[in-house]
C-alpha cells in the first residue's frame, strides 16, 4: 500500500491531535474501503478526518512541522504496507 503525494502532505501537516492511534484508525479506515486500489487518495479519508482538517485550518501551517504536537512521518509508506497486510 502506498498514499498519494496530496494524503502524504495531509498527514505530515495535520498536527494529529491526541497520539498516533487516530493516525492508525485513519489508515486503518481508509485501507479498508480501497477496494483494489494499491494507493490511498484523498477520496479514501474518512469525511471526519477531511473536517477536521477544515476546522483546523486543515493543519497547513508549515510552522506546524515543529510546534510542539506535530508530527512529521518519514515511516507513513512503511506503516501503510504494514497495516495493509494485516
Amino acid at each position: 500500500m502506498d498514499v498519494s503525494e496530496a494524503v502524504d502532505e495531509m498527514f505530515n501537516r495535520y498536527s494529529w491531535p491526541g497520539n498516533v492511534r487516530k493516525l492508525e484508525h485513519t489508515l486503518k479506515s481508509s485501507l479498508s474501503i480501497l477496494h483494489g486500489e494499491n494507493t490511498i487518495r484523498r477520496h479514501h479519508l474518512s469525511s471526519y478526518f477531511m473536517n477536521n482538517c477544515q476546522r483546523m485550518g486543515s493543519g497547513y501551517n508549515n510552522q506546524n512541522r515543529t510546534h510542539h504536537g506535530a508530527i512529521y512521518l518519514p515511516e507513513l509508506p512503511q506503516l501503510c504496507r504494514t497495516l495493509g497486510s494485516a
